[in-house]
């Protein structure tokens, strides 16, 4: 059921707003941007934080 509800909502939405959209529901999606932000607050990323442009 899991992956048929995945399936079901993220191709559309991947298809028509962004690849990564299901994460933005996901548990494992915004568990990882709360520790990004929790991260960037307490300086621990800021050595190996970088933005990447894709030319």
């Amino acid at each position: 059921m899991n992956y048929l509800v995945v399936t079901i909502v993220g191709t559309p939405l991947a298809i028509l707003i962004n690849p990564r959209t299901w994460c933005s529901f996901c548990p494992t999606g915004t568990m990882q941007i709360l520790m990004y932000k929790l991260g960037k607050l307490l300086g621990i990323n800021k050595k190996i934080d970088q933005k990447v442009s894709i030319a």
